[in-house]
């Protein structure tokens, strides 16, 4: 009984290997914006079961940038038979596809069902404002917690990359003014 369950797990460990999709990705490796898209595409891609490697079988993604036909950060997908092309008006534009891709994965689709389609910010301006601990204008024990934190390079990244996932584009870090340390009058106490 164990030989045959072994043997079960054994067959379908193979099963699975062989008949897993191979993904080809196209793009251009000296673009850490391209590199970044394709980093997020990967990692979901292999956890659905997809093989990344460079195989003249299987599904091709292509990324590139038009500039003359999207706007900056406009994206179009375009889905013909194994071959999906990421279009960028810009670099942050081929990001945002590869992300609809994600997305699409993420939610249960197959890359062979990906259907065609372009999309355009509706604003230019989508931004964060994140108030920094450091002299607040109101001190309390609760926010003397975030020192810590907002040093964590590791926060700031994972913090980056949820903005990219949601497709904002600008982030504005708040503070008091440092001018009440800057100036010391003489006449006032």
């Amino acid at each position: 009984m164990d030989k045959t369950i072994s043997f079960l797990i054994v067959f379908c460990g193979c099963f699975s290997v062989v008949f897993s999709q191979s993904v080809k990705m196209v793009y251009d490796k000296t673009s850490p914006q391209e590199n970044y898209a394709v980093e997020r595409l990967e990692k979901v891609l292999t956890s659905k079961g997809y093989v990344i490697g460079n195989t003249k079988k299987g599904i091709i993604i292509s990324l590139s940038i038009n500039a003359k036909q999207l706007e900056e950060e406009a994206y179009s997908i375009r889905a013909d038979n194994k071959k999906i092309t990421v279009t960028g008006g810009s670099k942050r534009g081929t990001i945002y596809g590869c992300l609809s891709l994600v997305e699409d994965l993420r939610n249960g689709n197959k890359l062979e069902k990906i259907k065609s389609r372009s999309e355009k910010p509706h604003y230019q301006l989508r931004a964060i404002k994140f108030d920094l601990p450091w002299d607040t204008y109101r001190h309390s024990d609760a926010l003397d917690l975030h020192y810590e934190t907002c040093k964590d390079l590791n926060y700031w990244k994972a913090f980056l990359d949820m903005m990219v996932e949601n497709r904002l584009n600008s982030l504005s870090l708040w503070n008091l003014h440092p001018y009440t340390f800057m100036i010391k009058p003489k006449n006032f106490p």
